[in-house]
């Protein structure tokens, strides 16, 4: 079921991308979707399979994640101008560790890069031996309210969606 969807999918983004619904193009999209699943099927498919009514609730929570990852972006952006534009820069910038919690390893490498597409921030990777994962902030005057804003982000937003 998941190759033959995932098939549909590349096959609808390759003809998307000509412009074209020439029943030999949409054969074409079939066929190299198709190739790629079965080619790079061990990395794009998770094992064990993911039940059918947990892809679904995930489907559902993505509107909400989606969201908050703009709000962050917006707020991000608005903090980061006033920074630079302002003489009151943040004093103490630095590096912050993240404890790993319930975080999957691909739920850590997901949060770090929604982390980083708001500015300010920026994921610099996983600290195996201290079970954290560690970022580097603009502003690490308060390093527990950095903490504590990552781990809402996640249980509130990302968990339902990518653990």
């Amino acid at each position: 079921m998941r190759m033959l969807l995932g098939t549909l999918i590349l096959a609808a983004t390759y003809c998307l991308t000509l412009a074209s619904a020439d029943p030999w193009d949409i054969g074409a999209g079939l066929l190299l979707g198709f190739l790629v699943l079965y080619a790079f099927r061990g990395f794009i498919f998770a094992e064990p399979a993911i039940a059918p009514g947990e892809v679904i609730r995930r489907i559902v929570h993505l509107p909400r994640l989606i969201l908050a990852t703009f709000v962050e972006i917006v707020r991000g952006t608005i903090i980061v101008a006033r920074a630079v534009l302002t003489p009151g820069a943040p004093e103490k910038q630095g590096f912050v560790s993240i404890p790993v919690g319930r975080r999957t390893e691909d739920g850590v490498i997901f949060s770090g890069l929604l982390l980083t597409l708001s500015p300010g921030s920026v994921y610099i990777g996983i600290d195996r031996q201290a079970d954290s994962w560690v970022i580097h902030s603009m502003d690490t005057s308060d390093e527990a309210a950095v903490v504590a804003e990552a781990q809402h982000f996640y249980e509130e937003y990302q968990r339902p969606v990518l653990p």
